[in-house]
């Protein structure tokens, strides 16, 4: 009875593995996500009222569509860990289509990339949002390996220390410090050194150990700075979290110009600055999706990047 029970463990944790080879790195996710996207495209600016939204081919319609359908598209993709919460809002910068929030487990999305808007703004908007969403996979792949003790939890910036509301980085030290003599972590203390919300962290613990082994025997990609892809989340997590990192960078260059820096997610939100090893990757797995909601659409937006849905270029595509 005992074999036969390890028998059933075991098979049990190569199926969670198995199911766990996904990420949005893997090639069957990027291609469900570019369906997805020209699903998008190809309802843009058309009279078809496909969500029985009222009002077919108003604008007041067609942003509710879009809206709808990136929603949609984003719960369909991301089936590996918890779906941020999306909001669409008029405060971001006019240039800025989207970013991640981590504490609150929140991508925001510009309000005026849904309306009138070009192909090449279209295919930008895409590009953030995959972006974003990497953002959310690498801080739920480091709390999963902290779970199941495949990271070390290193020592807190500054800037983490204040995002995550401690009253001094002493304090938050003194977390870092008592949670490293513990064997495992509990989502609670999870959430807390990373600052993300409780219920991503108790997410991340669950199985954690064949998940996370899932994840990091997926094949390395190309754009990776990391050697294997179990020490690429553990760049991402120091780069982001390790006081060490940052104040290295910073004696390299106190302007922090052209450094790898802790800065990234400033304010609650994931940054631009590419040289960090977050926004390195989230750009590489950026470049890969691009060209392929590109085939999918059959359109070069170099070639038309002002031109809306409407034009003839895209009349082979389902309106």
């Amino acid at each position: 009875m005992r074999n036969h029970d390890e028998r059933v463990s075991q098979t049990r944790k190569m199926m969670l593995i198995r199911e766990n080879r996904m990420s949005l790195h893997t090639p069957l996710v990027r291609n469900n996500f570019a369906n997805e996207m020209r699903t998008l495209w190809s309802y843009w600016d058309t009279t078809d009222n496909i969500l029985n939204l009222g009002f077919p081919g108003t604008l007041m319609s067609n942003v509710l569509k879009r809206q709808t359908l990136i929603l949609q598209a984003i719960a369909r993709v991301v089936t590996f860990m918890p779906v941020p919460t999306v909001t669409f809002t008029n405060k971001l910068p006019a240039h800025v289509h989207g970013q991640f929030r981590h504490p609150q487990w929140e991508i925001l999305i510009n309000e005026n990339s849904l309306n009138y808007v070009g192909y090449g703004t279209f295919m930008a908007l895409v590009s953030t949002i995959y972006r974003a969403l990497r953002h959310a996979e690498q801080f739920f792949r480091i709390a999963q390996g902290l779970a199941c003790n495949q990271l070390s939890f290193p020592r807190l910036s500054q800037d983490q220390s204040d995002q995550c509301g401690f009253d001094t980085q002493q304090s938050a030290q003194q977390m870092s410090d008592s949670v490293m003599l513990q064997p495992a972590l509990t989502a609670q203390q999870i959430a807390t050194l990373i600052c993300i919300p409780n219920s991503v962290a108790k997410a991340a613990t669950r199985n954690a150990e064949a998940l996370f082994q899932g994840f990091i025997d997926t094949a390395r990609p190309e754009w990776f700075k990391a050697a294997t892809v179990l020490d690429e989340v553990k760049d991402w997590m120091n780069t982001t979290f390790d006081d060490s990192d940052t104040q290295a960078a910073l004696k390299k260059n106190p302007n922090g110009d052209d450094v790898a820096r802790v800065s990234t997610c400033h304010a609650n939100a994931c940054m631009i600055d590419r040289s960090h090893a977050m926004e390195k990757d989230a750009f590489g797995v950026a470049t890969y999706i691009e060209p392929q909601v590109q085939m999918r659409i059959g359109v070069d937006p170099a070639l038309l990047p002002r031109f809306g849905r409407m034009h003839p270029a895209f009349d082979h595509l389902p309106s």
